[in-house]
């Protein structure tokens, strides 16, 4: 079950383990896991001794539709992978040669979608510790070559232990900043180098016949991208990068730049950068759009009420307040009183109360009506008085 739960981390360790080794239909490899014994059907005891005797008739057309475009794109991403050179290509000599850099072009196809970058390979004869530096700048390289104006962008860097001939040396994904390149046919550059003579690349076509101009063939390819033929950086400018700069040459001085030249590795990439498909779609660069989470729990607002011209003018005109006249309007009433200049002084604090106790509440007098309800009394006639009192 650990394969089943790691089974991506798996795949991933397989490709790299199988570029190193030069064995690429490891990358063709997308999933892997594994099944129980349970799960597994026994194996047939006997061999049928006779054939079947009812013919299968299909439920449907054993010839599928044909469509012009695929019903859909994946909603998982599809990491794609292009390893540049063969297996005589990593043998030294003859094709190959070394330096301290390289600079090239990556486009996608006119076609294609934006990618997003996730890894590199590149090739040294070292096995020993290297410090390698990787810029990239979104264009042309040739507009930017030997800029060091902000225009490249340092994306890798520091220090690996190299594998030597016959091996790729990976980029520690720790050391990898991944990068996009905008669909339909987008440039973007890229400069890796050394700081000593151990980079290992190949000449390009017609390299040593009529030296054909740099960026001008394709050397590798993927339904996605394409990798351009660049030129072999013959220096490591030090000053520069001791200043966090590009370490690029002086490009007036011609002869720290060969072409054409091939680069020898292997690009990683993930075709669908914004997952899923269903939700983002077909995207031409990055970062990925922002999209609801949900619907919205307050409906939508109405129209504004459309209020119409008043139909009748006001019969009433606006009330106006006549300025005052000299003479005529009465001025404001002054106060009566000054204000006195010293404020009112109050009695002092005593020490002790003046009195020793307190005084009897005040008696008000208050009068009263009382009616009495007597019962078990014997009846009798009131007298004279008490006749004189109800009336009162």
């Amino acid at each position: 079950n650990t394969i089943n739960l790691q089974g991506q981390d798996v795949v991933k360790e397989l490709k790299r383990t199988g570029n190193s080794e030069q064995e690429y239909y490891f990358a063709k490899i997308w999933d892997i896991s594994v099944l129980g014994a349970a799960q597994l059907t026994e194996r047939p005891t006997e061999i049928p001794a006779v054939a079947p005797t009812v013919k299968p008739e299909p439920t449907e057309s054993p010839f599928p539709t044909v469509t012009d475009k695929p019903s859909g794109m994946p909603t998982e991403s599809l990491p794609s992978v292009i390893v540049t050179g063969s297996r005589e290509d990593l043998q030294l000599g003859g094709m190959t040669t070394s330096s301290y850099g390289y600079v090239f072009n990556m486009r996608t196809k006119p076609d294609a979608n934006v990618v997003l970058l996730t890894g590199m390979d590149f090739y040294t004869e070292s096995t020993s510790d290297v410090n390698f530096e990787l810029w990239t700048y979104a264009g042309n390289y040739q507009d930017k070559k030997g800029a060091v104006d902000g225009s490249w962008t340092k994306i890798g860097g520091g220090v690996t232990r190299g594998r030597g001939i016959g091996r790729y040396t990976t980029i520690p994904e720790g050391m990898f900043k991944p990068t996009s390149i905008d669909g339909g046919g987008a440039s973007r550059a890229f400069y890796l180098t050394l700081d000593t003579i151990n980079l290992v690349y190949k000449l390009g076509k017609d390299a040593g016949i009529r030296g054909a101009p740099p960026d001008t063939y394709v050397h590798h390819e993927s339904p996605d991208i394409e990798v351009w033929e660049g030129e072999g950086v013959l220096q490591y400018n030090r000053t520069n990068a001791k200043e966090g700069l590009p370490p690029f040459p002086d490009t007036s001085v011609t002869v720290f730049y060969r072409y054409p030249r091939s680069y020898l590795g292997a690009i990683y990439y993930d075709r669908v950068p914004c997952k899923p498909y269903s939700v983002y779609g077909d995207l031409q660069s990055l970062p990925c759009p922002l999209v609801p989470t949900g619907t919205p729990t307050v409906p939508p607002p109405t129209k504004s009420p459309a209020t119409a011209e008043p139909s009748v003018q006001p019969t009433t005109e606006a009330p106006t307040t006549a300025a005052p006249i000299p003479g005529v309007t009465p001025a404001p009433i002054t106060p009566t009183e000054s204000p006195t200049v010293a404020p009112t002084s109050s009695f002092p604090p005593t020490m002790f109360p003046t009195t020793t106790r307190p005084t009897n509440s005040p008696v008000i007098p208050m009068r009263t009506n009382f009616v009495a309800t007597l019962r078990n009394v014997p009846k009798r006639d009131m007298t004279s008085r008490e006749v004189e009192k109800y009336i009162e």
